[in-house]
């Protein structure tokens, strides 16, 4: 896939950028797309974190949940920011700090509990990461640290977002 002229111009001025594979260039593109996608036919204008866990609970509600529904995804995310019985270094990067109590607690709760925890709560917070990408990415937190390493990130973000679209009514 070609450069578009907004890559070109972040790939001559934006401080490393540069450094990014095609495939991190192109993951985080489509995260770029899908989450306003995600956000205008799932959640709407002005949703909050409880509609967000909502998200979940109608897709358990609708039986679409099984065991392994994205059980490579939630590995990713819990392997990434909790291991050894603690948070990893790159859990501070999620900058859950500047969300709701209420958001970072889900997320925390997420990370404690381990893999074996029921599906919907699993999804609920995998659903919250997305939201703190979404965050980082837009208002510019992951701009000042980088966006290097972020593949399987993104890819796992989209391939959730994805399985949300694919199955949760749509609200147009």
């Amino acid at each position: 896939m070609n450069d578009t002229p907004g890559q070109r111009f972040l790939l001559a001025r934006h401080p490393g950028y540069a450094d990014l594979t095609q495939d991190e260039r192109q993951a985080l593109n489509d995260f770029c797309l899908l989450w306003p996608v995600f956000e205008g036919s799932i959640l709407g204008d002005d949703y909050t974190g409880r509609d967000l866990l909502q998200v979940a609970t109608t897709l358990n509600g609708m039986g679409l949940l099984r065991v392994d529904t994205l059980a490579a995804e939630i590995q990713h995310f819990h392997a990434r920011y909790f291991r050894d019985g603690d948070f990893t270094p790159l859990f501070d990067g999620l900058h859950v700090e500047r969300t709701t109590r209420a958001n970072e607690k889900v997320i925390r709760d997420f990370l404690l509990a381990g893999p074996h925890q029921p599906i919907e709560t699993a999804l609920q917070g995998v659903l919250m990461i997305a939201l703190r990408y979404r965050n980082n990415t837009f208002h510019g937190a992951k701009a000042l640290y980088g966006y290097r390493d972020q593949l399987a990130n993104f890819r796992a973000a989209c391939a959730v977002l994805m399985f949300v679209l694919e199955h949760h009514p749509l609200r147009y």
